[in-house]
């Protein structure tokens, strides 16, 4: 989802599909032509480190000078506990079924592990726009049952965390507390609530906080769903600020896991975050233990601008958690 590791989801009325994808040849030209009294002799080509260009050297009857080219690496990618992901991710047939059908009430919990998720759009880099990568690992993972004080007398919740790349290096791990079946009319964390943010290095150690919050979380979307309805919360952190949130629920929309048809939830929120803006439009999946398995983005989200970025799952049912996330 959400670095988020965190996109524009469409939104229109009745189901429809949103089929999201994510998805260097060197040529050197000489202009003029002077026929050679000699055959020119070219140096042996010299086995270069892979993402690394020059020195190139030409000799020859008369050789230029050697020319020293810039050293050129490959761009950053996110850092990951496991290798990347290099499989070509899967569309869905025309008349494919769908796999998972939204439910309005949550169905058990979020399943531990690590899923595929397909990226596009970019962020901004001192105005500059940046690619996200195509292709990350978003891991879920410490689901555990929660007894809430601020929850009515046994209402079921439970706490989960998912962990996903950051653009500037290491990972963010996202505390959501999840209250299923809230006996307490419009109450404030009766649904999917984030309640903070730490901040790993890229081995997964904790190393801060972004935003725990003071009291309340920041409701994400009530439950059981009710198409249509709208809401705002507001969160507290005394470091960080204020984070507030005005959603509504609009309508199901599809998701394509590599060629797998999902249904989720499709609701379009304005986040704001320390008096920065962002436009969400999420898809929420109760029936997979109310995870998140879209997300949309435009604007400043946990500090990064990002313009038209969407990422969505690519799994409907996880790879094993790596070990150093256990």
């Amino acid at each position: 989802m959400i670095a988020m590791a965190v996109l524009a989801a469409g939104c229109a009325a009745g189901t429809s599909a949103a089929r999201v994808g994510m998805e260097k040849d060197q040529t050197d030209v000489v202009f003029g032509f002077t026929p050679p009294t000699t055959p020119a002799v070219v140096a042996p080509r010299t086995e270069l480190p892979p993402g690394v260009v020059g020195p190139l050297t030409v000799s020859g009857p008369a050789a230029a000078p050697a020319i020293q080219l810039p050293v050129i690496t490959t761009l950053p990618t996110f850092p990951q506990f496991t290798a990347p992901v290099t499989v070509a991710c899967p569309t869905a047939a025309p008349d494919a079924p769908i796999a998972g059908a939204a439910t309005t009430s949550t169905v058990g919990e979020p399943a531990v592990g690590a899923y595929k998720w397909e990226a596009s759009g970019s962020y901004l880099v001192d105005k500059i726009k940046v690619p996200l990568v195509s292709s990350y690992t978003q891991y879920v993972r410490n689901v555990a049952a929660y007894d809430d004080p601020l929850a009515g007398l046994n209402d079921p919740s439970f706490k989960f965390e998912t962990v996903e790349p950051r653009i500037n290096g290491g990972f963010d791990a996202f505390d959501w507390q999840e209250e299923t079946d809230p006996t307490i009319p419009a109450s404030p964390v009766g649904g999917l609530v984030l309640d903070g943010i730490t901040l790993l290095s890229a081995t997964g150690a904790p190393e801060g906080s972004y935003f725990t919050a003071l009291g309340l979380g920041l409701l994400f979307i009530p439950l059981p769903v009710t198409p249509g309805g709208t809401w705002d919360s507001l969160s507290f952190d005394p470091t960080h600020g204020l984070l507030t949130l005005s959603g509504q629920v609009l309508t199901t929309n599809l998701v394509d896991a590599c060629g797998t048809l999902l249904e989720a939830w499709h609701v379009h929120a304005t986040l704001v975050d320390a008096g920065a803006s962002a436009t969400l439009d999420y898809l929420v999946a109760p029936q997979y233990g109310g995870q998140i398995i879209s997300m949309a983005v435009t604007g400043s989200f946990l500090g990064v601008s990002y313009a038209n970025a969407v990422m969505h799952t690519g799994q409907q049912n996880p790879s094993p958690l790596p070990a150093a996330l256990r």
